[in-house]
């Protein structure tokens, strides 16, 4: 048997800007859309599209005020602050939750912005027992560079838009509409469907980790496997890691995660156990009543 002397702190986080981009550029094509369809001549058709593009997009603002805790507009500029996974539920309850306690969370915020302009920052940081780590295998990432297309075609067009309104309105330019309609409907409908593919991947690695669950999401094997060598040069000479850290699957089950979402980055703290290198054995276990209040409670005690 080994004692728990101490802990490693790994902060996992996701930059979720790309989520926002996303949704601004649904946004654009949407009201895009909107401009069309009212330039079509008999634009009864397109109106059923836009019924069914609007509702989904009006269901994905729905559920992101559920997950964030709050309300957010496409530019995030109107705030209502909320007791939620934003700032935590107050930083006593925190432990109890899995919720990270916000003073916590924003040193994380910092560190994450020092590591991005100054790598010095992150050895001191492995001095004090800390590493961040980008998640690298996350569907946030993957989606960044497609939303930035999805941004750059909408822009096109709306400026493509805006010099034809002066152009006569022929049979031609009008079935040019409804082809650009019927296209620029099928991108929209493709960008709400990863938008929500995304919402759904983190609510559902955020419900694993206050249920107690260690989400493989969270943190890929192969990248817990490269933090664990990366810890293990850096520890004091009376610490280790876990005899079985070998075994991931052990592993996951004694780490422990909070969360906390700010409105550029998803924060992960995950509590990696430290061990002291001394090995105790046991060898008896008694069993022994304890009282408090008007209740019994029965007890382990070990002697070693």
């Amino acid at each position: 048997m080994h004692l728990i002397q101490d802990d490693w702190r790994l902060v996992v986080y996701y930059d979720i800007n790309p989520y926002w981009e996303g949704t601004k550029a649904a946004n654009k094509y949407i009201q895009y859309l909107q401009t069309i369809c009212a330039t079509i001549k008999d634009h009864s058709p397109c109106d059923g599209v836009m019924y069914q593009l609007n509702h989904q997009y009006s269901d994905l603002q729905q559920y992101n005020s559920k997950w964030l805790g709050q309300q957010f507009d496409v530019n995030m500029r109107q705030r209502r602050r909320r007791r939620g996974l934003i700032n935590g539920i107050g930083n006593i309850a925190n432990s109890l939750f899995g919720i990270l306690d916000s003073n916590f969370a924003n040193k994380y915020e910092q560190d994450i912005g020092l590591i991005r302009e100054n790598e010095k920052h992150l050895i001191k940081l492995w001095k004090n027992q800390t590493s961040i780590i980008e998640a690298e295998f996350n569907l946030i990432k993957r989606a960044e560079f497609i939303m930035n297309k999805y941004h750059k075609t909408i822009n096109k067009k709306i400026m493509e838009l805006n010099s034809s309104v002066n152009i006569l309105r022929s049979e031609l330019q009008n079935n040019s509409y409804i082809t650009d309609f019927t296209l620029s409907a099928m991108i929209t409908n493709n960008i709400l469907h990863d938008l929500r593919s995304i919402q759904d991947y983190l609510l559902d690695t955020i419900t694993d980790v206050f249920h107690g669950k260690f989400s493989v999401h969270l943190l890929h094997p192969e990248q817990l496997q490269q933090e664990l060598s990366i810890i293990s040069t850096n520890l004091p000479r009376d610490l280790c890691l876990p005899n079985d850290h070998a075994d991931l699957s052990k592993l996951y089950k004694i780490l422990k995660v909070k969360a906390h979402l700010s409105k550029e980055f998803l924060i992960f703290e995950i509590r990696i156990p430290l061990i002291t290198r001394d090995s105790f054995e046991i060898f008896k276990v008694s069993f022994f009543y304890s009282k408090t209040g008007s209740k019994e409670h029965g007890q382990h005690f070990t002697y070693k």
